[in-house]
């Protein structure tokens, strides 16, 4: 692949996250993507094949990002408060710095959650790495053991996961309720870390 073909792709693709953060894979228009690429509409499906398969490709390749993160977290944990104090900070971190991919997942989240659940969860069953496996087995031993006040890993995911995401979408409701500007600069970040890792340490360690 030469340079102006990478390029064209990469426009493409930059296009497309902010069309998909804006509207939502059903409300996206491949001809917005075009125009916001500087391209043909037609390059679109040379390089991509269709709509479905470039919102795919951006679902995958950025998410595998921070799945080869919790994959390193949970391979070296040993205890529930070393993995409350390193899920947080990986997802809050990677959301922190692709806000417009928390955009897009919940707009699909809405509109239509079977569609980005089939993504994740195909991507989950190709991984040779299962973390999933691993993390209800680690959530049941240490609940046997009386370490933690959770038995269930869908109330403990569901603990992790919305506080860690929320804050990038949420923030303007929060800001028009305290009537403050809220910059999302390197101390807001590990100032939510701290209070996310404090919250779910408070609630669910024994």
């Amino acid at each position: 692949m030469n340079k102006k073909q990478d390029s064209a792709q990469q426009r493409i693709l930059k296009s497309a996250v902010k069309e998909f953060a804006k509207h939502g894979f059903w409300g996206a228009r491949s001809s917005r993507i075009a125009k916001g690429a500087g391209i043909n509409k037609a390059m679109i499906f040379y390089y991509f094949s269709s709509k479905e398969n470039l919102y795919r490709v951006i679902i995958e390749d950025t998410m595998k990002a921070v799945l080869e993160d919790v994959r390193k977290f949970i391979m070296k944990t040993d205890s529930p408060d070393k993995l409350f104090e390193a899920l947080p900070e990986v997802y809050i971190r990677f959301f922190s710095k692709n806000q417009l991919l928390a955009k897009i997942m919940i707009h699909d989240l809405v509109q239509n959650p079977d569609h980005i659940s089939a993504i994740i969860a195909k991507m989950f069953k190709q991984a040779s790495f299962k973390p999933q496996i691993i993390f209800k087995e680690m959530v049941r031993d240490w609940y046997e053991k009386g370490i933690i006040s959770e038995s269930d890993p869908v109330h403990v995911i569901l603990n992790i996961m919305p506080p860690s995401l929320f804050c990038f979408i949420g923030l303007p409701m929060v800001e028009a309720v305290l009537d403050r500007k809220i910059d999302i600069n390197d101390k807001f970040i590990e100032d939510r870390i701290k209070s996310v890792v404090n919250l779910i340490k408070r609630g669910m360690l024994k």
